[in-house]
């Protein structure tokens, strides 16, 4: 069932809708004149319910990746790159970097496996629960309705939010096994605000928290592992926040990742 909780009531105490680019608002426009969603999802409503800047801007729509490109083709650039995995990225005047529009999806392979032609991801039988079910935490799991300005909410990520806590959607093992390097992003999240993290995300943590020797599609490369702590450090030294880098440090300490991640420093 899914939870909407709109932005003006007291639950959510932002008053005012999410600042939206207006290359954004047209790609809304289009999708929902053509009768298909368009939210924007993850990261960006998080941190528009923290009243914190978001950097990136994704989308998630009920249309199927092909729908999505016919509606899309003659009025904007579009790379396909990424259609495997139920993305499409549009290159707006706005955005030159582009934006990702994702189908709802449910995840068939795990972590970084794009090889070969097997199939990566159902779009065909996803909703917006299988969407939500497949992200990695539930601050991380919500939806914003450009339309109507109101939260949708499936996993309960907003009282995460309000209570400070970083809690893996479902089962944090299986989460886990998925990609390993939700590992270091469940230190990085929790570090921004100092918060806490799950029992049972930090039990699962504590159990298995091997980043590699695993096999070859759930290793994390030395790549991977890099950009992520360095967008530890960028976010605490743009914010100028450090006790969100001491808190950082500290966690990876707590749950011995530095052997992990970096094998070869004494």
């Amino acid at each position: 069932m899914i939870i909407k909780f709109k932005i003006f009531e007291n639950r959510i105490d932002i008053g005012k809708k999410m600042n939206l680019p207006n290359d954004i608002i047209n790609l809304y426009n289009i999708f929902k004149s053509n009768y298909f969603d368009l939210l924007v999802v993850g990261g960006a409503v998080r941190d528009f319910i923290k009243n914190q800047n978001p950097h990136d801007i994704d989308l998630v729509t009920n249309a199927k990746p092909n729908e999505i490109i016919n509606l899309l083709k003659n009025k904007y650039k579009i790379d396909l790159q990424g259609k495997q995995f139920g993305v499409v990225r549009v290159f707006t005047k706005e955005t030159p970097l582009g934006i990702e529009i994702a189908s709802y999806r449910t995840d068939l392979v795990r972590g970084r496996d794009n090889k070969g032609i097997h199939k990566k991801v159902d779009t065909e039988n996803a909703t917006i629960e299988s969407d939500a079910e497949r992200r990695d935490f539930a601050q991380n799991a919500l939806y914003y309705d450009i339309g109507s300005g109101e939260i949708i909410d499936l996993i309960g990520g907003v009282d995460d939010i309000r209570n400070d806590v970083i809690r893996a959607v479902g089962d944090p093992t299986v989460r886990f096994a998925e990609d390993r390097l939700r590992l270091l992003r469940a230190c990085r999240f929790a570090s921004r605000s100092q918060s806490k993290i799950d029992k049972k995300t930090e039990d699962a943590i504590k159990k298995d928290n091997r980043l590699r020797n695993i096999s070859d599609i759930d290793d994390v490369s030395q790549e991977r592992i890099v950009e992520e702590f360095i967008k530890s450090v960028d976010w605490s030294s743009e914010h100028k926040n450090t006790k969100s880098l001491n808190y950082y440090l500290e966690l990876l300490e707590k749950y011995e990742m530095f052997d992990e991640m970096f094998p070869e420093l004494d």
